[in-house]
């Protein structure tokens, strides 16, 4: 598992990439085939706060925003997190902190936390955008 602390700024599309490996029988980090895979991506106030907590996005993608499993010949391994301005735009204050993490449910029903760290929602400056 690793960790990667996230900035997002309140009321942007935010994209970020992650890569899913996990230890192979010697330790070294192998890339994980996505193919058939389903992956979560939460964002909780607590821990131990129930699904979906305050926001829970999946794979496939919905309209535009979720989780984009990439072409798994080229890009073994990766997706893509898209969050939607909505998704954070009615959030106040200057700083609101989160914790996160990515699973991964592969086809065959292995379950790994690939990310887990906190995710800080920072204060948008411009406010009108049309």
């Amino acid at each position: 598992m690793t960790a990667n602390q996230l900035s997002i700024v309140r009321g942007d599309t935010f994209l970020f990439t992650i890569t899913c490996t996990r230890p192979d029988s010697n330790g070294v980090a192998q890339l994980v085939d996505l193919t058939g895979s389903k992956i979560f991506f939460t964002l909780k106030y607590a821990k131990a706060d129930a699904d979906p907590g305050f926001l829970q996005r999946t794979s496939p993608l919905s309209g535009g925003f979720g989780i984009n499993i990439l072409d798994q010949t080229s890009f073994k391994g990766q997706a893509q997190v898209i969050l939607a301005p909505a998704d954070t735009s009615a959030l106040t204050g200057d700083i609101t902190t989160f914790y996160y993490d990515v699973e991964v449910v592969e086809a065959n029903g292995r379950v790994s936390t690939v990310l887990e760290d906190t995710a800080n929602v920072l204060a948008d400056v411009t406010k009108a955008v049309s």
